[in-house]
């Protein structure tokens, strides 16, 4: 921790003593904006010859972390290319907005925009909130929970406009190896219930395995995983679910 942030921390919480086995993670506070930024940024391209399937995608992350609090963006889009087929997009942009509280609880708040062609989703916009809670947090796994009562607005291909509000449990896992090379997985999924519509729930699934590179923050995440799937789509939806496996390059800074 820098001077600065040092003595904004003592004036607010003081100092103390803690026991060394207890402590699973020491993360640095800077003293300015731009040292308190981290994050990564992937991209990936695959192509099929029997299929003629071409995919590209590209990723992208950034966290600003406070004491009491921490700001993630998050940006992923996948875009397929087919012969004879139209062009196919599934993207998202995410802002999500944590303020932490003692015994591992913590509020959230998220604002996400998205598309998927393959479900019949021109745009959906969304903002939500919920409190959560990390149920295991050591230096080899963190497991953290959260409930959220979120309400959205959906354009469809069929040129719907709906209004929905959704019930949102959300679980995200990461695990960690630091022997070199370093290897991590980040996975979370997230369930929708919809309390404007009947019968209606999704499923939001992803998965990414990344292995640390000879080169210094450079990582191949060998496999990521989504999926996705909405019950009720709209009449435009080409199917009700959507899902891939893509792989490429990260690099973090």
């Amino acid at each position: 921790r820098s001077s600065a942030a040092s003595d904004v921390y003592k004036r607010q919480f003081g100092t103390f003593d803690v026991e060394r086995h207890t402590v699973v993670e020491i993360i640095p506070i800077e003293g300015t904006f731009w040292k308190r930024l981290e994050g990564d940024i992937s991209v990936g391209l695959s192509y099929t010859k029997s299929t003629d399937l071409l995919q590209f995608n590209l990723g992208g992350k950034a966290r600003y972390r406070r004491l009491k609090s921490q700001t993630d963006f998050n940006y992923n889009s996948i875009i397929s290319s087919q012969t004879d087929e139209p062009e196919k997009t599934n993207s998202s942009l995410q802002l999500t907005h944590f303020r932490f509280f003692k015994q591992k609880w913590f509020y959230r708040g998220d604002a996400v925009g998205s598309r998927n062609d393959e479900l019949g989703i021109d745009f959906r916009g969304s903002i939500a909130g919920g409190v959560g809670r990390h149920v295991v947090q050591t230096n080899r796994v963190h497991f953290l929970v959260s409930a959220l009562l979120s309400g959205n607005r959906e354009f469809t291909r069929d040129s719907e406009v709906t209004n929905n509000l959704e019930l949102v449990f959300d679980t995200e896992l990461m695990a960690f190896r630091y022997d070199t090379p370093k290897l991590e997985l980040d996975s979370g999924v997230a369930f929708f219930y919809s309390l404007t519509t009947d019968n209606r729930y999704r499923v939001n699934f992803d998965a990414r395995l990344s292995l640390e590179l000879g080169l210094k923050d450079f990582f191949w995440d060998i496999g990521q995983i989504y999926y996705l799937y909405d019950s009720e789509p709209s009449n435009r939806a080409i199917a009700k679910d959507d899902y891939g496996v893509i792989s490429g390059l990260r690099y973090k800074f």
